[in-house]
């Protein structure tokens, strides 16, 4: 988890409850779908990353990582950029 300070999240009636956020990075190559670039953005789930990415181009790829560790590889799979393969980082197979 990152250094953010949480978000209080008063679910009515009881005491606020911590979110933890965590900093998460998108890396897009320079590799003839786009140019390279990268975003940051802090967020409670590696999912949020797909909130980010749906401009992109079919084929183009991106590397998510948190807090300097890499998460998944994704894969736009269609011209519209809403449909994502998600796999494992650089496309190495997960560690066992």
């Amino acid at each position: 988890m990152s250094d953010t300070p949480g978000i209080n999240d008063d679910q009515g009636g009881g005491s606020p409850r911590r979110i933890d956020m965590s900093t998460f990075r998108i890396t897009f190559s320079d590799d003839g779908f786009g140019v390279g670039k990268y975003l940051e953005y802090e967020s409670v789930s590696p999912s949020s990353a797909l909130n980010f990415v749906r401009r992109e181009r079919l084929g183009r790829r991106a590397h998510i990582a948190c807090d300097g560790k890499e998460l998944a590889s994704i894969t736009c799979c269609n011209r519209s950029g809403d449909l994502w393969i998600v796999g494992p980082p650089q496309g190495r197979q997960p560690q066992q």
